[in-house]
């Protein structure tokens, strides 16, 4: 079998419609249901639930948590472009620095 180097280094010879195609594979592979995932998630998202109704957990707008992460990631901007930068807008296109 071959190792995950040899596999990346295959991998980067195709096509680059090959390349996605391969990773989508690889992607799907690793999303199957697991129904004791689901049921545990079930079970948190009842007592969220519960919380949320017995006034024990207090709810955010969206607006207000979009803002507050957004906020959070502009403290650090600045108008020069980083090297490290790979994609310089987050794939929510809110244009804000990756």
């Amino acid at each position: 079998m071959a190792t995950a180097n040899e596999l990346i280094q295959k991998a980067l010879s195709l096509s680059p419609g090959e390349r996605i195609e391969w990773v989508e594979q690889v992607l799907n592979s690793l999303d199957r249901p697991d129904k004791a995932i689901d049921k545990l998630w079930a079970e948190e998202s009842e007592r969220r639930l519960e919380a949320y109704r017995s006034g024990e957990m207090e709810s955010f707008s969206m607006d207000d948590v979009m803002a507050k992460y957004f906020l959070k990631r502009m403290s650090g901007f600045s108008l020069r472009p980083r090297r490290s930068w790979t994609k310089p807008w987050n794939t929510m296109n809110r244009n804000c620095p990756a």
